[in-house]
């Protein structure tokens, strides 16, 4: 265990240094790099998080990731970046991108697993293995993976009445945006036995207030980091046609971790569990 520490105190120094020189860092090549926060947290369930070299800007969900050095966003990663570090291994989302970033990393001879992205149970399932198998760690995977199973072979009984429930997904500077079929707010939403509040299209699309107004939701759902860019609950409950909504008269609102609402990574049913429970709640 102190080897491994001073072996990760030793890396750190030398990416600061790096950085402080304006040279590129040359890390330890056994380590690897993660791409996509559910592939980063299956990493560090499994017990291998001593061996990441580097995470992208999204896995950087704890203080002790948050000191390793990270590649830019998972979709937007450059080949430079990524490979910058020295990985001997990367593990991505099959949603990392663009395409011709990955391309220059695969023709650079550095192996890349890519792993299922969906979300959904399933996909969480196949998605743990795939990083399990790619560790050497299947056995581990499997324990991880039984409380998912289960809730498989035993999912939540829809709510009665099933609450409309509205996700605002929100980013500092930017729109707004609700989520609509095909994503995992939805997903999640369906999973703890609600509804979602806006049907009919799939992906995000901008929140206005002819839309708020027109969904009707009992409950809003957001992230903590998308309330917090916002300006919090006040401003939340300004927004235009709020107060015409259910969710806004009775001021209904759950705030979840991004990660563990989003993820669907090995803590999904807390996740499912967490949301259940607040949507119950009186």
């Amino acid at each position: 265990m102190l080897g491994m520490y001073n072996r990760r105190m030793t890396k750190q120094l030398q990416y600061i240094i790096c950085v402080f020189l304006s040279v590129p860092f040359m890390g330890f090549s056994d380590g690897i790099v993660s791409l996509g926060s559910p592939v980063t947290e299956i990493i560090v369930a499994l017990g291998a998080d001593e061996r990441l070299a580097g995470i992208d800007d999204s896995s950087a969900f704890s203080k002790a990731l948050s000191k390793l050095p990270q590649v830019g966003y998972y979709r937007m990663v450059s080949a430079e970046g990524v490979l910058s570090v020295q990985p001997s291994l990367i593990i991505s989302s099959e949603d990392a991108g663009p395409p011709e970033a990955l391309k220059k990393i695969k023709d650079s001879g550095v192996p890349v697993i890519q792993v299922p992205a969906d979300k959904s149970l399933e996909g969480t399932v196949r998605r743990i293995r795939a990083v399990g198998e790619a560790l050497g760690a299947g056995e581990a995977a499997e324990q991880l993976l039984k409380p998912i199973e289960m809730r498989l072979e035993n999912p939540l009984k829809a709510l009665d009445p099933a609450p409309k429930v509205l996700f605002i997904y929100a980013r500092g500077g930017g729109a707004s945006n609700v989520s609509g079929n095909g994503t995992g707010a939805h997903e999640m939403i369906q999973l703890a036995g609600a509804k979602n509040a806006v049907e009919g299209f799939r992906g995000y699309r901008p929140l206005t207030p002819e839309a708020l107004v027109a969904s009707q939701p009992d409950v809003l759902l957001m992230t903590r980091q998308g309330l917090d860019a916002i300006g919090g609950e006040k401003s939340l409950w300004s927004l235009p046609g709020m107060q015409n909504t259910p969710a806004g008269k009775n001021s209904r609102i759950v705030v979840m971790d991004e990660v563990l609402l989003l993820g669907f990574g090995p803590r999904v049913v807390d996740a499912m569990d967490q949301l259940r429970a607040e949507l119950t709640e009186e």
